[in-house]
């Protein structure tokens, strides 16, 4: 079975991105697995349009992604001493997508369960994980907009004792200046970020048909080679990997 590190992923992704051109990455939907998010689903804003919103409009777009009840800005420097007094109350600190192999955490199937999770969307994008619909009592997130804060978006019915370690290191949005120049640096990040999200789908579905690959586990790849031939047909890009020696990377 090929199991696939973030760095050899991240390797051919990145000798690939050039050639390929597909309109959809993945996401995790509300079953705790993955969804098509296309690549201007959302993403696509004019400098001009970002630039208008005040700190209030970039919370409240934050508690739709993750499917919050609300969210907070918190200064960076209080961001370690939150999260440990979270985990002191029993949380555990998670990332939707993380680990080697690559894997999904299920954030839903976990919450379930009983546990009290403190998803960190931060590297994979909020617009990738409604982790606060799924289940975590809190989701924090990064925005180049607030430069100096993290967004911490709460679940509905957020227990009390976690909303109030978060209220007690919040500002009010009102108080924060939307960065001019984070504007254009937060649109650059979720366009590359989706861009990586396609390539790799992509790179997971040659992958999954190569004739000499057992079986290939990656988020949101589909089972069945005819419908992994069609995504790579569909992107335009056929077989490009020759000579790719499958067994240096298989573990």
């Amino acid at each position: 079975m090929l199991r696939l590190s973030k760095r050899m992923l991240s390797v051919l992704v990145n000798r690939v991105s050039d050639k390929v051109r597909v309109t959809g990455g993945t996401a995790q939907d509300g079953a705790g697995g993955t969804k098509s998010v296309g690549a201007t689903d959302g993403v696509t804003q004019t400098v001009t349009d970002v630039v208008t919103q005040t700190a209030t409009d970039v919370v409240a777009e934050y508690v739709k992604m993750t499917g919050a009840g609300r969210a907070r800005l918190v200064p960076v420097s209080y961001v370690d001493e939150l999260l440990a007094t979270l985990v002191s109350g029993g949380a555990t600190v998670v990332e939707p997508l993380s680990g080697v192999p690559v894997e999904v955490c299920d954030i839903k199937g976990r919450a379930a369960a009983g546990e009290l999770l403190v998803a960190d969307v931060r590297a994979i994008g909020a617009e990738f994980s409604p982790a606060c619909r799924l289940g975590a009592e809190l989701a924090v997130a990064a925005d180049a907009r607030v430069p100096g804060y993290v967004v911490v978006c709460m679940r509905k019915c957020c227990i009390p004792w976690v909303a109030e370690a978060v209220e007690a290191k919040a500002c009010p949005a009102e108080d924060v200046t939307v960065a001019a120049t984070g504007a254009e640096e937060q649109a650059s990040a979720r366009v590359s970020r989706h861009a990586a999200s396609d390539a790799a789908q992509v790179v997971a579905a040659y992958l999954a048909c190569h004739p000499r690959v057992e079986a290939v586990r990656y988020p949101g790849l589909k089972d069945g080679s005819e419908l992994c031939a069609r995504n790579v047909a569909a992107s335009g890009w056929i077989w490009p990997v020759r000579g790719l020696h499958v067994e240096r990377i298989a573990r």
